[in-house]
């Protein structure tokens, strides 16, 4: 038995073995070193893929496939943002989407101006106009104004119509102004039909309860009349 055990030790030391040993880590290394580039590049890959496309054209509108997004949004929303005289840049992704790899849009408009290095308005939205906006090289207050402009309009009004709003926000004479008077949204065609829903239900609900209480209490009246007359 130890002559086995000092065979197999001393076959581990062997020069070979060794040799064969040093190879498989010098092969481990080397393949992660190749493959951590590649890891990097795949994380940044979608950020640098939108920023390419934005430097072709300044809209960038994805998934009509999903009927989400209406064709001719784009147009729309460049004829828009042309108004302010300003760089601008946008990407509008189907609602529930991630924007890159579980980053927020404020991230990626963060990560989009440093690809581009451009100064602008960067926004980052989805369908519904749940988004992002962005100023670089200027002072105009984009955040607040696109938070009111979203406010402003019923949750389905989609995001051409909010993008619309946010720019007559911004070219109001006095901006601030404007800001402080948040109009009103308009009852969306949903919420109405919800609401009438609800009165039909609660309406059914009362007319039910009432002839449930009929049922019981009218038998229960008249036993007691037929009582109090035999007496």
């Amino acid at each position: 038995m130890d002559f086995a055990v000092r065979g197999g030790a001393a076959g581990l030391d062997s020069l070979p073995v060794r040799r064969f040993l040093g190879f498989l880590a010098a092969m481990s290394l080397f393949v992660w070193f190749c493959s951590a580039p590649a890891w990097a590049d795949r994380e940044k890959s979608n950020a640098d893929l939108l920023a390419e496309r934005l430097a072709e054209k300044p809209v960038l509108v994805t998934d009509h496939e999903l009927r989400e997004i209406p064709e001719g949004t784009a147009e729309r929303l460049e004829q828009a943002l042309s108004g302010l005289g300003v760089p601008y840049f946008v990407v509008v992704r189907s609602s529930g989407i991630h924007f890159d790899e579980r980053k927020t849009p404020d991230e990626l408009a963060v990560l989009l101006h440093e690809r581009l290095q451009k100064d602008g308005i960067y926004l980052v939205t989805d369908a519904r106009g749940s988004g992002t906006a962005r100023q670089y090289g200027g002072s105009w207050p984009v955040e607040r104004a696109w938070g009111v402009a979203g406010r402003e309009l019923s949750y389905d009004a989609g995001v051409a119509q909010q993008v619309e709003r946010f720019v007559e926000i911004l070219r109001a004479p006095d901006v601030e102004a404007r800001l402080k008077e948040v109009r009103e949204a308009p009852e969306s065609a949903y919420a109405k039909r919800s609401r009438e829903r609800d009165r039909a239900e609660m309406r059914a609900l009362v007319l039910g309860s009432v002839l449930g209480a009929a049922v019981v209490l009218v038998p229960l009246c008249v036993s007691l009349v037929r009582k109090r007359v035999r007496r």
